[in-house]
């Protein structure tokens, strides 16, 4: 088959294009950076859930002893103390509650991030591949020409003309698959715009 050099159009899109590439490994970092700092939220939140069920569990004792005082008549206890004590456990039973949703929400985007994040770098290693090949041909191109420009005329020339023509037909494979791709990343980045879009059946009270 014909040898087809690049144009120089195409050669200055190599650089535009592994620029391309270093910037989507910066926006992956990025992504890595979100879900990172949500998971350790979730750690967090679910620290300060910990530790004030230990505080409603020592109320929920104090609640006990007041309802036995409660029981003399002499005492500075009522009844009526003990059930508004009793209704203060429930209500920061509920807002612990709020809080537990809250986490299970955050973790569900932080499950979404994750896979998503694993796609991208699937996408940004195929891409580096693609990069590096036409880099690579790119250079083939400039050593061809010198070589052609002194008239050189042998098995290394013919040897490098093979070369160019396996790493143009590969790249053509590529390059029809990487818009597809790029656009596929939309497609998988629904689900976390669907944790996120959920995340507000989840926050309801919980200031406590």
């Amino acid at each position: 088959m014909p040898l087809r050099i690049p144009s120089e159009s195409e050669l200055k899109l190599v650089q535009l294009e592994k620029k391309f590439a270093s910037l989507f490994r910066a926006a992956l970092s990025a992504d890595e950076g979100v879900e990172s700092t949500l998971d350790a939220l979730t750690k967090r939140v679910s620290q300060s859930i910990g530790a004030k069920k230990d505080l409603v569990a020592k109320m929920k004792d104090i609640q006990n002893i007041m309802a036995d005082i409660a029981r003399d008549p002499n005492a500075h206890v009522s009844g009526d103390q003990v059930r508004e004590y009793s209704d203060l456990i429930a209500r920061y039973n509920e807002l612990l509650e709020n809080n537990q949703q809250l986490v299970e929400g955050i973790k569900d985007i932080v499950l979404a991030y994750r896979g998503f994040i694993g796609k991208k770098q699937i996408y940004f290693d195929t891409y580096s591949k693609y990069v590096n090949l036409k880099n690579d041909l790119q250079k083939n191109v400039y050593n061809y020409r010198k070589m052609t420009n002194r008239m050189q005329n042998d098995d290394k020339v013919r040897q490098l003309e093979d070369s160019l023509r396996v790493q143009d037909q590969e790249l053509e494979r590529l390059e029809r698959d990487n818009v597809r791709k790029l656009q596929g990343l939309i497609d998988e980045g629904r689900a976390v715009d669907e944790a996120w879009l959920q995340l507000k059946d989840f926050i309801k009270e919980f200031s406590f």
